[in-house]
């Protein structure tokens, strides 16, 4: 395309970036009299074909979208043989162009990206629509540390049907960070977290997981390969909490997933925004100064001993790290029977858990602790009506039951209230 070439009402100035199926040009619009960005689909697609139909649905759910982490999109049409989405312009860079010239990013910067991308995706779960394409070429980061989504040429509503080979015979949506599930009925918002984390994984080890030379190739990988674990690469100072979420992202099974953006916005969160040690509401002694005070409070929860058992890994590192800061001891496991074996001479304070575990239930588990300590308050990780059940039963002394995504200051809260 030349690009003095005008298109939807605006001069096309220069390419932003290019991805598989589309360019994206800044432009100037005559009507806004300010720059904008103009997205169009590779001519190859013809006006009539299935891809450039869905890009054009695509740009018609995203009008619809206002999120400061995704880049507001204007209007999505025709002109002549051409569909593009008109957008506003953001100054910056995408993603992949600056990943061409930085190669990786550190694990800070890399985590406050996957949080405002997880936002933006989280705000257009609550529309019901599912991305499809998330990739560093529809990551844009501005100056100031802003970062937006882009690309929702193929998005679709949650309820509709996945068709992932198109009319033109072409794989559509298939590259280093596609889903295993691709292609395979309804899509969820669980297949983007994947993707979100083949791209955590690209930002921390400079590369994709997977290099291969076809659609097919990918397809075969991304279902039955492993990713190199992301801390052998990097190194031992990628924390391994950063580790347990970008692997959690990337099961194969999206049953074993982060299940949702809120959940994966609450395990960064405690990378990203680490809570102050201890509470305001704690009532200081008389005569205390405020860290004396506080001195006092961390030597007795030092003496306190906390068990974190879940079935879910990355789910016992987000409650060890919240627990941890308030100065309490903390063991932590998956196995209910390892834990209990682990603990047989130590007297627990509190319990936090799942019900469904490894070795045996979470009720089973709490009956067998509550004899050896009576007065040992219980948390439980998940809610639902078998958590409700077991509220009835004073014997068991559930203190407080919390729904998923575990939000840090509804837990943190909890645990201060039950050991007061």
């Amino acid at each position: 395309m030349s690009l003095s070439k005008n298109l939807g009402g605006c001069i096309i100035e220069k390419t932003q970036s290019k991805s598989e199926h589309s360019i994206l040009y800044k432009a100037h619009s005559n009507e806004l009299n300010q720059p904008v960005m103009i997205k169009i689909l590779e001519p190859r697609f013809s006006v009539t074909s299935p891809t450039a139909r869905r890009f054009i649905r695509g740009g018609e759910l995203a009008v619809k979208l206002e999120h400061p982490n995704i880049v507001q999109t204007y209007a999505a049409g025709l002109e002549g043989k051409t569909s593009y989405m008109l957008m506003e312009y953001l100054s910056g860079k995408s993603l992949d162009n600056i990943l061409k010239v930085k190669h990786k990013i550190k694990y800070k910067a890399a985590c406050d990206i996957i949080l405002q991308i997880a936002q933006a995706m989280e705000y257009a779960h609550s529309k019901n629509i599912v991305h499809r394409k998330i990739e560093p070429s529809h990551i844009m980061l501005s100056p100031g540390g802003k970062v937006a989504m882009l690309g929702f040429g193929l998005a679709r509503l949650s309820e509709a049907q996945d068709n992932t080979i198109t009319a033109e015979g072409a794989l559509v949506n298939i590259g280093p960070y596609t889903c295993p599930e691709v292609g395979e009925g309804i899509p969820d918002i669980r297949g983007d977290l994947y993707s979100l984390g083949a791209v955590f994984y690209h930002l921390l080890a400079g590369k994709p997981i997977f290099a291969c030379k076809d659609a097919l190739e990918y397809i075969h990988y991304h279902r039955t390969e492993q990713p190199w674990p992301i801390r052998d690469i990097v190194g031992n100072e990628l924390p391994e909490s950063i580790e347990e979420i970008v692997h959690s992202l990337l099961e194969k099974n999206p049953d074993k997933r982060i299940q949702s953006p809120n959940e994966l916005i609450a395990c960064l969160n405690t990378i990203i925004k680490p809570e102050l040690i201890g509470n305001s509401s704690e009532k200081l002694k008389k005569g205390s100064t405020l860290i004396f005070a506080t001195r006092e409070i961390l030597g007795i929860r030092h003496k306190m001993n906390v068990l974190i058992c879940d079935h879910q890994q990355y789910n016992v590192k987000f409650i060890h790290e919240v627990v941890h800061r308030l100065g309490f001891n903390t063991f932590t496991t998956k196995n209910s029977k390892v834990a209990i074996e682990a603990t047989k001479n130590k007297k627990i304070d509190l319990l936090i858990t799942g019900l469904k575990l490894p070795g045996i239930n979470g009720k089973d588990l709490i009956k067998t602790l509550i004899k050896r300590n009576s007065k040992m308050p219980v948390i439980i990780t998940r809610g639902g009506k078998n958590s409700y059940l077991l509220k009835r039963d004073s014997t068991l002394n559930i203190a407080k039951i919390l729904e998923r995504p575990i939000e840090a200051k509804l837990l943190r809260d909890a645990v201060n209230k039950a050991l007061s």
